[in-house]
């Protein structure tokens, strides 16, 4: 996502990149391949964006210090893709691919039979495997302050409570906060059927998203539980008018034709290098075993009350 600026370096060359790293990245650009051939064929436009973006301008491919890939969709094409997904599922997709939905926040595609989790402690139910992100960009106010930030919180926090829940976050955290935490949901979503609460959630982005009629959307999905609404770039519709194909590895991608003025508004001095933490720095990653395998061997080293309450 965003190139995490933590150190100035002479030259990306320098920055020796590791096998590990390059099996991740061939990885990813097979999902990516699948991604942008389902959108072909589909006509929906999708775009290279953020950490991606700038490794296509800059380093005709990735961001040696970064491991992940990024695309981003309008609203319109978004939900279409969405739409596609709910009526034919996985009868899509090549065999081992399936988009996960689980997100509110951002929609995956994952190639399954392998093991990616982002920090240690997320040990969902939900398939873990290498990923790659498509996030939404929705209309925004020409003037920010129109702006509802309160409200912009508030369904930040309803979709912290879905991931929180989801993915059964406090499970390898060994505090008692996290787990009362997690018990509060639980008995929270007892009552309200945890779909009935996404669906709320959802149809107020999608209510939001007609309020505006501008030309301007927001740089970065206004309803992360990341980042405040103040601290969101915004992006001019109009540069995302005409595609353009930029190098990125042994392939193409698609970019937004306003890609300089993009990664300006995104990012300030982007062609200067800067050494960061790449986006799955600290994840678990095994390209070789199924989620399935990763998280039995997991609960087999459990005590009998850690398992019990993941299994339930």
């Amino acid at each position: 996502m965003k190139e995490k600026e933590t150190q100035r370096v002479a030259s990306s060359e320098d920055y020796c990149v590791s096998e590990k790293t390059r099996r991740l990245w061939a990885v990813e650009m097979e999902i990516a391949d699948v991604l942008l051939d389902f959108c072909q064929k589909h006509d929906l436009k999708v775009y290279a964006c953020y950490g991606t973006l700038i490794g296509a301008v800059r380093h005709k491919g990735f961001i040696p210090w970064d491991d992940d890939m990024d695309f981003v969709m309008m609203r319109d094409d978004y939900d279409r893709l969405l739409q596609l997904i709910k009526v034919e599922g996985a009868r899509l997709l090549p065999e081992n691919y399936a988009f996960d939905t689980d997100d509110i926040s951002v929609l995956k595609l994952r190639r399954n039979y392998t093991t990616m989790l982002q920090t240690s402690y997320r040990l969902g139910k939900t398939n873990q495997g290498v990923w790659i992100d498509v996030f939404c960009l929705d209309v925004a106010p020409d003037n920010l302050a129109e702006a509802d930030t309160g409200r912009y919180d508030r369904l930040r926090r309803q979709i912290r409570m879905d991931k929180n829940y989801k993915l059964r976050y406090y499970v390898y955290v060994p505090t008692l906060h996290f787990f009362v935490g997690h018990l509060l949901l639980k008995v929270y979503f007892f009552f309200k059927d945890i779909n009935r609460h996404r669906k709320e959630i959802e149809d107020e982005l999608r209510l939001d998203a007609q309020k505006y009629s501008g030309q301007k959307v927001w740089g970065f999905v206004f309803w992360s539980s990341v980042y405040e609404t103040r601290k969101i770039s915004i992006y001019d519709r109009s540069w995302f008018d005409d595609m353009v194909m930029l190098p990125f590895e042994d392939r193409q991608l698609p970019c937004p034709a306003g890609w300089e003025q993009l990664l300006t508004a995104q990012y300030g001095d982007w062609r200067t290098p800067v050494k960061g933490r790449s986006q799955h720095e600290g994840a678990y990653i095994d390209l070789d075993m199924p989620y399935r395998e990763f998280v039995e061997s997991r609960l087999k080293a459990m005590p009998w009350w850690k398992r019990y309450w993941y299994r339930h």
